[in-house]
């Protein structure tokens, strides 16, 4: 039996037959499968995602070292026109993730500047960007800390011959009971 050869379609057309308008964002949702939430199809081999394929095709060539963003922040969408090639720090700093909430933040959560003088870069471990500190907020924390009432001094533990802890001040009794 012969085999049968069926005819592939242009992958533009295989594309545009896996989308979806939405009316209220413009978005083109992508229908087909998905990596990462990311639209993706196999073409020329191996798999596209399709928002950078169609970046790359309408647009023109993604830049060495630059990833193309969502301005509309819905991954499956590839609408050219909601595209755009931004570096990596860019990327990151346009998302909602800590770090860059934390970097666009102006004020520390009492009011004061996190800027100039009163911006402290504090080591936060190995591998990890310096955290950044309010120095107004440092300083006084490290004042109240100071003004604290110190606690007394509680004496040594007392151990029984079993090297069992027991309450302060209790004493084991030597005396054994007859039965």
């Amino acid at each position: 039996m012969p085999k049968k050869f069926y005819r592939v379609k242009p992958a533009w057309v295989r594309l545009m037959s896996k989308r979806v308008v939405d009316p209220s964002s413009g978005c083109w949702i992508f229908t087909g499968g998905r990596i990462k939430d990311y639209g993706a199809f196999y073409y020329e081999g191996r798999n596209h995602y399709a928002h950078r394929w169609i970046y790359a095709r309408v647009v023109g060539p993604i830049p060495e070292g630059y990833e193309v963003d969502h301005l509309c922040k819905n991954p499956p969408c590839f609408n050219p026109e909601h595209l755009e090639a931004v570096t990596q720090y860019e990327n990151n700093m346009r998302s909602d993730s800590k770090t860059a909430r934390m970097k666009r933040q102006t004020e520390c959560l009492r009011g004061h500047p996190l800027s100039g003088h009163n911006l402290m870069l504090v080591k936060s471990g190995p591998g990890r960007a310096p955290a950044r500190v309010c120095r107004t907020c440092k300083n006084e924390s490290y004042k109240a800390f100071r003004r604290r009432p110190k606690s007394p001094v509680v004496a040594e533990p007392s151990f029984d011959e079993q090297s069992r802890l027991l309450p302060p001040g209790a004493r084991r009794s030597t005396r054994r009971t007859s039965e």
